[in-house]
């Protein structure tokens, strides 16, 4: 549950495609649990580079990979 949570968080952000100042802005729109704002923030990120590094299925695995560890 909390993984797919997570990903649909990160689809949602990146639909809005916001720099790194709104970036927890939007995310603690999106959530109300405060110590998940800055694992989110950091684990997307990531996930950002991860995007433009490879292609997007790559990245999106690595959100599979996440959600199945959580």
């Amino acid at each position: 549950m909390f993984g797919l949570k997570t990903a649909k968080i990160f689809r949602k952000l990146t639909e809005t495609k916001n720099n790194r100042k709104s970036l927890s802005k939007e995310i603690s729109k999106l959530t109300d649990w405060k110590r998940m704002r800055k694992l989110i923030e950091k684990d997307y990120i990531l996930y950002r580079l991860e995007l433009r590094r490879s292609s997007k299925l790559t990245a999106l695995f690595g959100i599979r990979i996440y959600s199945s560890a959580c």
